[in-house]
Parts: C-alpha cells; structure tokens; sequence
C-alpha cells in the first residue's frame, strides 16, 4: 500500500487487520501505525 501512495488513514481504513481484530483489538491500531511509519521510512 505504501508502494501505491497510500497514506497512513488510508491503509488503517483499508483494515489490513481484519482478520485479527476481535482477538487483539487494543494493540492493531497502533501496530499498523508503526509498521507503515517504520516502512515508509526505508523507502
């Protein structure tokens, strides 16, 4: 998604973690937030 200029709200609304979020609804949000922070800093 970075690699397609996706910013940050919109990679959190395309909810890459679905799948998980009723098993680790309090720590996604800021495990998205970091992992994109982190990969858009190595582009």
């Amino acid at each position: 998604m970075i690699d397609e200029g996706k910013s940050l709200q919109e990679v959190i609304d395309a909810k890459p973690t679905k799948d998980f979020d009723e098993k680790y609804p309090d720590w996604l949000g800021n495990f998205v937030n970091r992992a994109y922070t982190s990969l858009k800093e190595d582009k």
